[in-house]
């Protein structure tokens, strides 16, 4: 499955820049267990990076972010077509200079 999503690395990489001007990017969500800062929707907890590490969510802790998913929708084919998991947490990740 490795080799599938290399030779469609350039269609995954053309859905994110197409995002780099719309909004969906927010700081990172670590594991509820891992932190108590809760988010403000309950999926995940907040992280101590101050929003240093952005991310454009597609999946976490097996939600669907569905608006997200809308914006790169042959990326979110490619993984749920051939990534080999039952726990889905994928995203778009962006780190402050």
């Amino acid at each position: 499955w490795v080799k599938e999503i290399q030779d469609n690395y350039d269609v995954i990489k053309e859905e994110l820049l197409q995002l780099r001007h719309s909004k969906g990017f927010q700081p990172f969500r670590q594991p509820s267990w891992s932190t108590k800062i809760a988010a403000p929707d309950q999926v995940g907890s907040l992280s101590h990076d101050a929003g240093d590490w952005n991310v454009f969510y597609l999946f976490l802790h097996n939600e669907r972010f569905d608006e997200n998913c809308q914006k790169c929708p042959k990326t979110v084919e490619l993984i749920e077509r051939v990534v080999p998991r039952q726990y889905k947490h994928a995203f778009f990740s962006a780190l402050n200079p």
